[in-house]
């Protein structure tokens, strides 16, 4: 199997990322839902690219075969972070 798209939403604050945000993603899109309070102090991590807030495109894997996705968040009230994505695979 192959990596052909990948698409990811963090919220780097307390909270989840809801489905009408999810389902509202393109392929090859991550989206910061919502900053950490301490902006420079929370990341959204897919395929190599690395945000803080806002969005960005062009998530091509770096690796076909693999999608290395993740997320961070440390500031005053603590560290909390959730990553929600989906991969899109193909032999």
């Amino acid at each position: 199997m192959k990596v052909r798209a990948t698409r990811a939403a963090c919220n780097l604050e307390f909270g989840t990322v809801p489905n009408a945000v999810f389902d509202a993603l393109v392929w090859n899109q991550l989206v910061v839902r919502r900053a950490s309070d301490h902006v420079i102090e929370g990341h959204c991590i897919a395929n190599g690219v690395d945000i803080a807030l806002g969005s960005a495109g062009q998530l091509a894997p770096e690796v076909p075969d693999q999608v290395l996705v993740g997320c961070s968040e440390h500031d005053d009230n603590g560290g909390d972070c959730q990553i929600r994505g989906q991969i899109l695979c193909s032999e």
